[in-house]
């Protein structure tokens, strides 16, 4: 810091001595231009009725004011405007030496403070920075929430067909029990009715050879044989009437086993489905479980589900 004082003019300090040094040195310290220290404040002068008398006195306080607030950084607590307007060489001395002082403390300082000023630069922008990372953490964040939330209600979707595809299932399994039961009472029937219609051949075969037997036979009354033929006759033809009915029940008992045989493969099928139906659930609740473990860890895979016919709709 340069301040133009020589040894005479400490020695009998005067205003024009005084001023002009206190200025330079505000304005040196301060920052604040020479041209803002003459400015007059427009708001305190609309106050005033003639302003243009108060022109220089308002310049000069607020000078005052801003030498004062250095003289109270340097250490100087009573100073006045005597200390301008008529000031005291032991005072004048020791408040350039006060300010001199403060002077050299601010220009140690000057360079922490620009280091500390440094950090703090860095460490905004770090904070933005980490700021911007936590926004965007967030937003993809929500993104995954908001995914999870649409794979969640595809996962009850699921699990409600499943709850269908099972019920549907019991009641086929059920229906599957009824007719094995049945199945295995049309084959008793069958096999009883194929019984019945190898003894009515055999009956029929009989009866033939009884009937040729009779026609060998030298009959003393025709009334009588042709009674008898009559007889075999409708014998033979009510075992002929049986051996159709069997027939008749054997060929619906066949439809109803290839009915049974077909409905057998068709609950096998719906089997098979509920197999790959549970096992597709499977997949989906292990894939929202580690999307709940890792919600800031996306990945770009994508899990989509495929879910079978329901058997319940044939």
């Amino acid at each position: 810091m340069e301040v133009s004082l020589d040894a005479s003019q400490l020695a009998k300090p005067s205003y024009e001595v005084a001023r002009p040094v206190f200025e330079q040195i505000v304005i040196m310290l301060t920052g604040i231009t020479r041209e803002e220290l003459t400015q007059p404040v427009f708001t305190a002068m609309d106050a005033f009725e003639y302003p243009e008398l108060h022109d220089e006195s308002i310049a000069a306080n607020n000078f005052f004011r801003q030498l004062c607030k250095l003289m109270s950084a340097s250490g100087v607590k009573d100073f006045s405007w005597r200390d301008v307007f008529k000031p005291d060489p032991p005072r004048l001395r020791r408040h350039l030496s006060a300010i001199i002082n403060f002077a050299k403390f601010r220009e140690e300082k000057a360079l922490a403070f620009q280091e500390l000023q440094a950090q703090l630069d860095q460490l905004v922008a770090n904070t933005k920075m980490v700021e911007e990372e936590h926004a965007k953490n967030s937003s993809e964040l929500r993104r995954w929430h908001a995914q999870l939330a649409v794979q969640a209600a595809e996962v009850q979707q699921v699990e409600a067909q499943e709850a269908e595809v099972t019920a549907c299932n019991t009641a086929l399994n059920k229906q599957a029990a009824a007719l094995q039961a049945e199945v295995r009472q049309l084959k008793v029937q069958t096999n009883s009715l194929a019984d019945a219609a190898s003894q009515a051949k055999l009956d029929l075969a009989a009866a033939k050879q009884d009937t040729e037997a009779l026609q060998d036979q030298v009959v003393q009354s025709p009334d009588k044989h042709r009674q008898a033929i009559a007889e075999l006759a409708i014998a033979a033809e009510a075992k002929r009437t049986y051996c159709a009915h069997l027939s008749s029940q054997s060929i619906a008992n066949d439809r109803k086993l290839e009915m049974v045989v077909k409905f057998d493969k068709e609950v096998c099928r719906c089997l098979k489905l509920l197999e790959e139906l549970e096992a597709v659930v499977a997949r989906k609740k292990d894939v929202s479980q580690q999307h709940k473990a890792f919600p800031l860890r996306p990945h770009n895979s994508q899990l989509h589900f495929k879910v079978g016919q329901n058997p319940c709709g044939h």
